[in-house]
């Protein structure tokens, strides 16, 4: 099962990657960036399950309990946070050169600098 995760998280990375090289429009690429930032997350998710374990609380926790590794769930965490910061930036941009260029054409945009 966990093959089948893994090579799920890879398509949807290989999917984001390649909506980053093929698109010229500019928020097709944002979103293709959040998708691979989300596969990321995902990928994180997976490397922290172990089967049977309970969650990384120790107040709940008796001896000998096998628990789900709190890394790499504070490694998703903290991705979630950095791609929603890095998202509004990339969204603030486009609406800023939207406004200066009245397109959001890439290459558009690069030829008219």
């Amino acid at each position: 099962m966990r093959d089948f995760v893994v090579f799920s998280v890879s398509v949807l990375f290989l999917l984001g990657l390649g909506g980053l090289v093929f698109k010229k429009n500019l928020l097709k690429k944002t979103m293709a960036f959040s998708v691979a930032q989300s596969s990321v997350v995902l990928f994180f998710v997976v490397l922290g399950y172990r089967h049977g374990s309970r969650p990384p609380l120790f107040t709940f926790a008796s001896e000998g309990d096998l628990m789900a590794l709190p890394s790499a769930q504070v490694m998703a965490t903290a991705t979630l946070i950095l791609s929603v910061a890095v998202t509004a930036v990339l969204l603030a941009l486009i609406v800023l050169l939207h406004r200066h260029y009245d397109t959001v054409d890439g290459e558009e945009i690069r030829r008219l600098l």
